[in-house]
């Protein structure tokens, strides 16, 4: 063993320092690997980050519309009319840089939300019942709408305003 030790300190003692290229090489492939999952994870970090911001815009509008409703109804519940089915369309609402456009509808019955059959992550408004409008109750949903992704419905808010006698 001892003999073994003497020849190897004796073959590499005059040795230059470095790395071989077969080091070089192993490290150059663990390193490209890692980058490449990295890079990975990074683009869809961007991705879901592109995508809450729009979710973020549109509850943004989303409320902007409620509040602008909210307002004309507290004057006079006869100020905004019931819509029933077809609902009121309010277009180039912006917020965050992102456009949308926004579905309001006015119901004076509760109306039927559900999930829509041709886009199971998409909710629908199928009824919305106009029956008295001299009721002192107003259902509203609005659907916003990004125009850049095929009309894709965002964001889907349902409320009520009751407006109390004096």
């Amino acid at each position: 063993m001892n003999n073994l030790l003497k020849h190897w300190l004796i073959k590499y003692r005059n040795r230059e320092e470095g790395f071989t290229f077969l080091e070089c090489l192993v490290a150059i492939i663990i390193l490209s690997m890692a980058f490449a999952f990295n890079g990975q994870m990074v683009l869809m970090l961007k991705m879901q980050n592109l995508k809450q911001e729009i979710e973020s815009a549109a509850v943004a509008v989303g409320k902007d519309v409620l509040d602008d409703l909210r307002f004309q109804l507290g004057k006079n519940i006869n100020n905004v009319s019931v819509t029933g089915n077809t609902p009121t369309t309010l277009t180039d609402r912006i917020s965050f840089g992102h456009t949308f456009d926004a579905d309001v509808y006015v119901c004076t019955d509760p109306p039927t939300v559900e999930t829509d059959t041709d886009n199971p992550n998409q909710l629908k408004v199928s009824n919305c019942p106009s029956g008295s409008t001299d009721a002192l109750i107003r259902y509203i949903v609005v659907q916003v709408i990004d125009k850049k992704r095929d009309n894709e419905k965002i964001y889907t808010v349902q409320t009520n305003f009751a407006q109390l006698q004096r």
